[in-house]
């Protein structure tokens, strides 16, 4: 097949970029610098997809460079190059617009968005089986929490109108499941009432208690822990509690925002979204952040098709299981409660770790932070005494495009799966070489889409029976632990009804075992750091181990002692 002409691969990538990728719309010309547009790791790996999917063309991780992705017009050339066009020599020889561009104009007020029946995306069938099964555990069902540390109390009655609002705006807050005949798929249907959010207040004793009404606690910090394991309340008419929203006012003046949610209804991305359109709902009565999906058209393929679609990811999971793989839990360890100790880098430590990630892939930082991930874990199995043949981590990737105004409800995700052999962990090097490769044949082969095409052969199934077929595919164990990079924190939230945000992040829950799991993001510039885990799944002495690899697998330099 001929290659397409140059202007229309331009156009086509431009489309991608600007419309689907980062949201920009006209005002972003060919020429405008794409990191300073918001383009990061994330976005360069979703942009890496698309273009696969758009033009059929592969771009191997080592050509991943800034100066490939700088502009919408490198990265037409990039895939001109790959696609053998000959036009690569005329690329950069066409006249570049250079006009100022069109001031950005105000962003209209998201839609009210109402529905009869929703049906659930792929993935989302196995997150309500995987969280069926941790409430039946113990575990409090599969609930992450998003915690913005504020320098300030925020304006609780400016809080209270937009939660009032979110209730009224996103109908999937109150929505409820149901089967056709008790049998069948279920599909989000309207609630018979409004279900709004818990909003929870505290105040740390000796604190100034500018939160009207909030009951005291002893310490500020046990209180936040203490949130992050109270559970989201179930409903006997097939409802539950999908967010909670707290407050915890700290003696010095500043506060923690808290909001758990339920991640069958919202995937990480997701809940930043609600946390801006939290505080735009709040502050001036709307937002532009949207709710919903539009419908997809029907499936026409059968199963039979469908199957075949999957092959390359039930192959992918044949490789895996060839090796043992373990987690530092006991494969039958219950639950316990989560805890969770977070680190935020300063500009010279996060420069620092940013530099060392560059010098394996410039912009791809997934086979770095994994390997550095990996090898923290590798670490504790040592001091252990023993190693098992292999270690394996699901790495979720989103696919909602980076900067789109919406949809914030349903999740929007496709799995990565990295395994390193014992030999591969020897060195951080090895283990990057070994999950860059993984990474290289996860874009090649299309194992996103055919995990994709695998969730949609399960969804089916009763999650009891899809948990189960999960556990008897992946011989017992889903992971070796939980890791993930969620990149900016919600670029446009630098302050929240009023108050200044000093840091944010994610402490997700999750089952025991794995137990453990290692998060990474950002914000104001500086890498935020979480170890989490379950009970006693580690001790004291097992996660200074643990953090004195991982930081220094980083590249962060050791904290210099306070004068």
């Amino acid at each position: 097949m001929m290659p397409p002409e140059f202007p229309d691969l331009l156009t086509r990538t431009r489309r991608i970029i600007c419309e689907e990728l980062l949201a920009a719309g006209a005002g972003l010309q060919d020429s405008t610098d794409l990191f300073e547009s918001g383009l990061d790791s994330m976005a360069i790996m979703q942009l890496l997809l698309m273009l696969e999917e758009e033009f059929g063309t592969t771009i191997p991780v080592e050509e991943v460079t800034r100066e490939h992705f700088r502009t919408v017009r490198d990265v037409a050339a990039l895939v001109a190059a790959k696609l053998g066009s000959e036009v690569g020599a005329v690329v950069h020889e066409a006249q570049v617009t250079t006009a100022a561009p069109k001031a950005a104009a105000p962003v209209p007020d998201a839609p009210m968005q109402t529905f009869q029946s929703l049906e659930l995306k792929n993935c989302d069938y196995f997150v309500l089986s995987f969280d069926a099964m941790m409430r039946a555990k113990g575990e409090g069902g599969h609930v992450a929490h998003s915690l913005v540390e504020l320098e300030a109390v925020p304006d609780v009655a400016a809080l209270r109108r937009g939660i009032d609002l979110a209730a009224a705006r996103y109908p999937l807050l109150s929505a409820r499941l149901r089967r056709r005949w008790g049998v069948g798929l279920p599909r989000w249907v309207p609630g018979r009432e409004t279900l709004t959010p818990e909003l929870v207040l505290r105040v740390e004793k000796g604190a100034a208690g500018k939160l009207p009404g909030a009951r005291a606690c002893e310490d500020a910090d046990q209180e936040v822990e203490a949130l992050i394991n109270t559970r989201l309340p179930c409903r006997d008419d097939a409802r539950w509690v999908k967010m909670r929203v707290a407050v915890v006012e700290r003696r010095d003046g500043s506060a923690t925002l808290v909001l758990s949610w339920s991640h069958f209804v919202v995937d990480g991305k997701g809940a930043e979204l609600f946390l801006q359109a939290l505080h735009d709902l709040g502050a001036q009565g709307s937002t532009p952040v949207m709710a919903l999906d539009p419908p997809r058209p029907p499936d026409p393929r059968h199963s039979g098709q469908i199957w075949a679609a999957a092959a390359p990811i039930t192959s992918r999971f044949d490789e895996i299981t060839k090796h043992r793989f373990d987690s530092l839990a006991p494969r039958k360890s219950g639950g316990g409660p989560i805890r969770y100790e977070v680190r935020v880098l300063d500009d010279t430590r996060t420069a620092a770790v940013k530099a060392r990630s560059r010098s394996f892939s410039e912009l791809v930082n997934l086979p770095f932070q994994l390997a550095c991930a990996m090898r923290a874990h590798q670490a504790v199995f040592e001091s252990r005494g023993t190693m098992p043949d292999s270690l394996l981590c699901s790495v979720p990737v989103q696919t909602r495009r980076m900067g789109a105004q919406g949809p914030i409800f349903q999740n929007h995700l496709r799995m990565f799966f990295g395994q390193c052999l014992r030999e591969e962990l020897r060195t951080l090097e090895d283990a990057v070489a070994s999950v860059t490769a993984q990474h290289q044949r996860y874009l090649r082969d299309g194992l996103d889409k055919a995990f994709d095409e695998w969730m949609n052969l399960m969804r089916p199934m009763p999650p009891g029976l899809y948990m189960k077929i999960v556990k008897w595919r992946m011989k017992g164990l889903f992971n070796s632990f939980f890791h993930s990079d969620t990149g900016e924190f919600a670029a446009g939230l630098v302050e929240f009804l009023g108050a200044p945000v000093r840091t944010a992040y994610h402490i997700p829950g999750f089952t025991s075992p794995p137990g453990t799991g290692l998060f990474v993001n950002e914000k104001h510039g500086r890498l935020v750091l979480a170890a989490c885990w379950r009970g006693d799944v580690i001790t004291a002495r097992e996660r200074a181990v643990l953090w004195e690899r991982w930081l220094d697998d980083l590249g962060a330099p050791p904290e210099r002692e306070k004068a």
